[in-house]
């Protein structure tokens, strides 16, 4: 009964994740991902509560990581970058885009998959959210 109750706090953790552990997965500073968040990307996830922490789900962890990606590897901005997101997330496996009249894109989003979930997990054994408000008394 304990790993049915284990199992179901998984799944829910992989269906949205704090903002500084979505950072920890993707790889970055969570002052980058809050900036990217408030200024590039803040279509993908709806408001959240003053004092909250943004809770961003595993959809928009998917094209984070890609965008992300394609700003390291490519030096695609990130605004660029989230736009192709949508064309290649589109794909449940493998897709091929073409970025100019001689280059063409190709992406496993297979694999992506099972890195953002051994990331997720790895995080989620390990990060430790921030106390928030006052210290309790002793």
């Amino acid at each position: 009964m304990l790993r049915y109750i284990i199992l179901l706090d998984y799944e829910d953790v992989l269906r949205s994740l704090s903002s500084g552990a979505a950072a920890r997965v993707l790889g970055v500073d969570a002052r980058l991902l809050d900036n990217i968040l408030a200024r590039q990307a803040r279509p993908l996830f709806r408001a959240g509560k003053r004092g909250k922490s943004r809770l961003i789900e595993f959809a928009t962890l998917e094209r984070l990581a890609v965008a992300l990606i394609l700003n390291r590897d490519l030096d695609i901005p990130v605004v660029r970058g989230l736009a192709l997101a949508e064309e290649i997330l589109r794909s449940p496996n493998e897709v091929q885009l073409s970025v100019g009249p001689l280059t063409t894109l190709r992406f496993d989003i297979a694999e992506l998959h099972r890195a953002l979930e051994a990331a997720i997990a790895e995080t989620v054994e390990e990060f430790i959210p921030p106390r928030r408000g006052r210290p309790p008394r002793a």
